[in-house]
């Protein structure tokens, strides 16, 4: 049944006539809905060759509806009628799945039209009893009615049949029309390019099978999707829910980025009328607004006397960057342990933050880094400092590890302590993602004790080859590693050597409080044959080239710590600000406002530390660092773990059960409970640590100290 319809709005609002005009393509059911809406009742029809002409009256407005032919042939007749159109009604077959497309350029074709620049545009999902019909929002898709920026529109399921749906598109296009409504484009909070309209009547749908529901003023039409909901399509029948606006008990049970997936943006239809969305939601890059969400240094209300202009372009840079590839990656990976993805390591090599994380030294030199943000002659320890905190703010602590801190513990000992040829050959491999390596020290027997290692090499009779034998337990990045930094006991003492993964070398997965992407292995070495050209450092003297990258390492251990302290805090301050309970929320609770208080005096003390220490090892030379420092990062480190246990136990306290469950709202607190402990151990246990920083203390202690 084809036809076009044109409806002459009589009544007069003020002294101005209001027109509207309906159109379709045939066989969408637009001379069944006249009559609906003319008589309350099914006539029988034929298609429309002339046109049919009828007047409803609703709500003091008087529709003149032309009813005329819709075929092909006939469509281009319809232009005849825009002149002082105010308004459009589409009508659409939602079980014509095979025509939609056409409908849609015939909509586009005629939304083109200057005369029509204003109108507002109405579109009636019409068939919505039959079984295959798409929903509304699905026909908004297809009709591409969110590209439709500056325009009022307005999608209503219908069916003509029974009359459902008809009056209440009749009641937003009188309302809007009456009003003078005229709604300019609106961003949708759901994205930079998504665009929706103003819904005057959401509580109209609160059935099932017809229920929408408002969250954070954007109206989402749940119909189909509630029976596939993980709670039951209960939830959605819930009073305050259906119809209404939902958005409190939303974010009590889901996080923010569960509407930023394409499955539920899908289901928009519209936008509340004459309200905007509070909720921002964060683009790559974008700095946290939640009261100590970021270090002071990076508010425009403070100063800092270390950081220059380099370091806030790196520091811009890279939030960008670890939003935009490393984040969702992260997720993804911690969940299903796999190893990093190849596309995030080649990203990584093609911007040097792989160098980068190695710190200020010759490598970097003739190095474009970070698309030349920071010079490689400017390149300091606060810079690496600002790397590696952007790196760890997704907070997903196996994909961490995962993501080559193998290599930035594995590859120094070769960097400062191989042949010249060993360099040539090995670091460029490391450096560009095509090979990686990591530092195979701790075994089931020797842990911090690095002097009782019992991994053997013993040189070959002709003395061109090491024969190493026994096991490492615990390192990060093994089970992917083509290279192994390995220490190992030698006749005289301790050597450092580069064992390539080959034969005699194998690697088992262990199965830890983390995921698998971190790939931590147990090691075997059988009978390996090494050439001695691979010794890093003298032969004997390994356990110089093991201490000596120590303090690099636990500071690198630190910045991550102190950053995921602060990612806690966080997310207990957004939680503690959503969360009502006992009729306010958890903010208003002075227990929970102490715990807070707590969490963020040790936060920003430790950040405070870590940079002071950071600004010192950029005026020392390395053996003024292993003089003056050792002590201080050991302390550091010390301090942060201990933080890490308290700001754990607070955080899960605030989240309560969520804290211990995977998903949802508190799976980063689980994530953090469950994995802090890592950071006390790895790099040398707290007691170790708090030991080395007294015992280097003690070595200052003047002898003429009295009390």
């Amino acid at each position: 049944m084809g036809l076009s319809v044109s409806k002459l709005l009589s009544t007069l609002f003020g002294k101005k006539e209001m027109r509207i005009l309906m159109v379709g393509l045939d066989a969408a059911g637009k001379t069944t809905i006249l009559y609906k809406l003319k008589l309350g009742e099914i006539v029988t029809t034929i298609p429309t060759i002339g046109f049919n002409v009828e007047t409803v009256e609703y709500k003091n407005i008087s529709f003149t509806v032309w009813d005329v032919g819709g075929q092909d042939k006939i469509r281009p007749l319809w232009r005849h009628y825009f002149q002082n159109t105010q308004g459009i009604i589409f009508v659409v077959d939602s079980n014509d799945r095979d025509r939609v497309t056409e409908a849609r350029e015939e909509l586009q074709r005629m939304l083109n039209e200057d005369e029509l620049r204003d109108a507002h545009l109405l579109v009636f999902a019409n068939k919505q009893d039959l079984p295959n019909a798409m929903n509304a929002a699905e026909i908004t898709d297809k009709l591409g009615l969110h590209a439709l920026r500056q325009r009022t529109w307005y999608i209503q399921a219908t069916c003509a049949t029974s009359g459902d749906g008809l009056y209440e598109g009749l009641e937003w296009l009188s309302t809007n029309l009456k009003n003078k409504i005229f709604i300019h484009e609106t961003k949708s909070a759901r994205s930079d390019s998504y665009h929706c309209v103003t819904v005057a009547y959401p509580a109209q749908h609160n059935s099932k099978g017809d229920l929408w529901i408002v969250i954070d003023s954007v109206i989402y039409d749940v119909s189909k999707f509630m029976n596939m909901h993980p709670g039951g399509a209960s939830v959605f029948l819930d009073e305050e829910i259906a119809g209404q606006d939902a958005t409190e008990q939303f974010f009590n049970l889901h996080r923010l980025e569960v509407l930023e997936k394409p499955q539920y943006k899908r289901l928009i239809v519209g936008q509340v009328e004459n309200e905007k969305p509070v909720v921002k939601f964060p683009q790559p890059g974008d700095l946290s607004q939640v009261p100590y969400g970021e270090p002071s240094w990076l508010s425009p209300a403070y100063h800092s006397p270390y950081y220059k202009e380099s370091h806030k372009a790196l520091q811009h840079w890279m939030r960008k960057f670890v939003d935009t590839y490393i984040t969702p990656d992260a997720i993804a990976r911690e969940k299903d342990g796999k190893r990093c993805s190849d596309s995030v390591v080649q990203k990584m090599a093609e911007y040097e933050i792989n160098a980068m994380r190695l710190g200020p030294g010759k490598h970097l030199l003739g190095r474009t880094l970070a698309e030349g943000v920071v010079k490689p002659e400017e390149f300091d320890y606060l810079h690496e400092l600002v790397i590696n905190q952007e790196l760890v703010r997704h907070g997903q602590r196996g994909y961490g590890d995962g993501l080559l801190a193998g290599m930035v513990i594995g590859l120094p000992p070769v960097l400062n302590f191989g042949s010249d040829e060993l360099k040539s050959r090995i670091i460029p491999e490391v450096l560009s993602g095509k090979k990686f390596i990591s530092l195979a020290i701790s075994e089931a027997f020797a842990g911090s004790d690095v002097a009782n290692l019992r991994t053997t090499a013993v040189k070959s009779a002709d003395g061109k080859h090491w024969i190493i034998n026994g096991t490492k337990k615990w390192i990060t990045n093994g089970t992917f590693s083509d290279y192994f930094s390995v220490g190992c006991k030698t006749e005289g003492g301790l050597t450092m050597i580069l064992v390539e993964r080959t034969e005699g070398v194998s690697t088992e997965q262990i199965k830890t409080s983390y995921s698998t992407t971190a790939g931590t292995a147990y090691i075997t070495f059988d009978d390996v044959k090494v050439p001695v050209e691979n010794t890093l450092g003298p032969e004997d003297g390994g356990l110089l080239v093991i201490l000596s990258n120590f303090n690099h390492e636990r500071f690198v251990m630190a910045t991550a710590s102190v950053r995921s302290i602060r990612f806690v805090v966080e997310e207990c301050f957004k939680w503690a600000n959503q969360r009502k309970v006992f009729g306010k929320t958890l903010l208003g609770q002075p227990v929970i406002r102490y715990k807070l208080a707590g969490m963020v005096a040790k936060a920003e003390a430790l950040q405070a530390w870590l940079e002071y220490i950071g600004y010192q090892m950029t005026k020392m030379s390395y053996k003024e660092q292993s003089k003056h420092l050792a002590g201080p990062i050991a302390l550091l480190k010390m301090q942060c773990t201990r933080v890490e246990n308290a700001v754990a136990d607070d955080a899960v306290q605030i989240f309560g059960g969520r804290a211990i469950t995977q998903t949802g709202m508190g799976r980063n607190i689980e994530m953090f409970n469950r994995t802090y402990k890592f950071n006390s151990l790895l790099g040398g246990s707290e007691e170790i640590l708090g030991d080395l920083g007294i015992r280097q203390a003690m070595r200052q202690m003047p002898k003429s100290a009295r009390l």
